[in-house]
Order: C-alpha cells, then structure tokens, then sequence
C-alpha cells in the first residue's frame, strides 16, 4: 500500500518493540539468520522474484529512508541467459579445461541416497568460504538440518557441483529451481484445500515443466584455494549440465557488494548485474 503514514506507523511500532528489549540498533529487512531472505528489492522491480528472495514495490525505498534508515550493505543479483550466451568466454573455457587436464581436483555430483552427508559438506564449505563476510553467521547444527530438509526438493541435484582436493571437499555450487515459476502457473486461491494447491503446483512443476530458472544461491571456495579458477571450472559445470536439462536462466545471487573476487568472477562469465536488494541499519536510543 502506497501509504507513507501506514509503512512509518509499523516502523515504529518494531523500533519501539526493539527499544523496550535494549536494542540499539535496527537492521533489515531480514528474516532471523542471513542464510536466508535479506534486503529490500531498489534495483530491478520489473524482472520476476526468484526462489527464496524478496520482491518489494518502487516506493518502499522512500518510505524507510524518509524514516532514517541508511544503507548497511548492498546484495547483488547477477543473470546469465544460457540461450542468448550458450558459449561462456574464452579465458573461463580455458581456465576450466587447464584445470580439467592437470587433474589436480575432483570434480563429483552428489548422490540422492548420500544427500544428508553431501549436505553437510556443502554447508561446511560455505562456512568457512564466508566466515569473514560481513552479516555472516555460521549454521548451528539445527539449521543445517532445517536448511538440508527445505532445500532438498528444489535442488536438482545433477546440477550440483563438488570439488575436492586429495580427497577433502573445498569448493561447490548448488542451484535451486526456481519453484516461484510454476507456482505462478498455478494459480492458487485463498481457501483451497493445502492437498489440492500442491497437485496443480506439481502439475505445473513434474508434468507441464513449467520452469526454466535457477537460482545459485550456494557457492563457496575455502580460503586457501582461491584463485586457482576454481569458480571457472564450476560455472562451466553447472551452465553445461543446466543447457542439456533445459533450462535459460541463471540468477547468481546474492554476493556482497564489497566481495569483489565474487563479483568479478561473476562478471567475468558475461552475466550482468540485473538486481539490487539493500540492507538497512538505524540506530536506537536505548529506553533506561
């Protein structure tokens, strides 16, 4: 609702809530861990929200400056077309091959029957690839059970990347489907029975394939094998396997706008930066 008023009174009902409790700063939008949705959508309004993202209308971005949030950090969103780019550049084809012919790395997907353990291994690489990133906060064991368990039914897992080196995990990718465009086909209704929104849903997912989208939303290369072109020879991968699924587009999201070896890397495949989603902090005046 384009109500200034409105979007000011509950801003100031969560700053009060948060101030009661000794909070001294406000931070968001956010839900409770940063491994999960972040961010207000500023740039980008007119492409289609993807799986596990917030979408947001063009006049909300007013509404919580006007109230004296100021911009914490920046995420972006990279999109790659596999129709438009089939081929990747020059310089990732030859990084990835190079790296293929030395056979230094083992390149692995991941079985449906060793998923839990596989899982485990990704989020473990994830932690340490991101623990010095701003906002990061490791997974704790409940939340990787939780994030494996609502993961694994949009994970197709002949798109996931591993790479190991002597036998111990240091790189991978996963992509999700993205669910949100069947789920849009699928028209569902307040009121419907749950049984009956999840039949048209799989309808539209399993049997008309209505989706054709990814989201990369987990990849990470432990510290020590950075720049060794490890995140070349991934998205070569990832791309070459979702081309013989089917699927045109690949959302990369999202990477922190002062992660510049990410965001160059990203860039360097030929896919252009299409989203902004912006975090925002203010600070509170502690209630004594």
């Amino acid at each position: 609702m384009d109500d200034r008023e409105a979007a000011h009174g509950l801003l100031e009902a969560a700053e009060d809530w948060l101030r009661q409790r000794g909070a001294d700063k406000m931070m968001g939008p956010a839900t409770f861990s940063s491994n999960s949705e972040w961010g207000l959508l500023i740039k980008g309004y007119e492409h289609p929200q993807m799986i596990m993202t917030t979408h947001a209308k063009p006049y909300y971005e007013p509404f919580i400056r006007a109230y004296g949030f100021r911009k914490a950090m920046d995420l972006f969103s990279w999109y790659y077309n596999l129709v438009k780019q089939p081929k990747l550049p020059t310089q990732i084809t030859r990084i990835a091959d190079r790296l293929k012919r030395q056979n230094c790395y083992r390149i692995y997907r991941p079985s449906k029957s060793g998923w839990d353990n596989e899982a485990k291994k990704a989020l473990e690489i994830f932690s340490e690839a991101w623990h010095d990133n701003w906002g990061f906060v490791p997974f704790s064991s409940m939340e990787q059970r939780h994030l494996s368990s609502k993961l694994k039914p949009v994970i197709d897992l002949d798109l996931v990347v591993f790479v190991e080196k002597e036998g111990r995990p240091v790189a991978f990718a996963a992509p999700l489907v993205n669910v949100f465009q069947p789920l849009r086909h699928a028209r569902m209704r307040a009121n419907e029975f749950a049984w009956w929104q999840m039949m048209r849903l799989l309808w539209q997912w399993k049997v008309r394939r209505r989706v054709n989208s990814l989201r990369v939303l987990l990849m990470g290369v432990v510290k020590d094998h950075r720049g060794k072109g490890l995140d070349a020879l991934m998205y070569r991968e990832m791309f070459e396997a979702a081309k013989r699924k089917g699927f045109e587009h690949v959302e990369m999201s999202w990477v922190l706008e002062n992660n510049s070896m990410m965001n160059r890397a990203t860039a360097s495949v030929g896919s252009d930066l299409y989203k902004i989603h912006r975090v925002y902090e203010k600070a509170l005046q502690v209630v004594t």
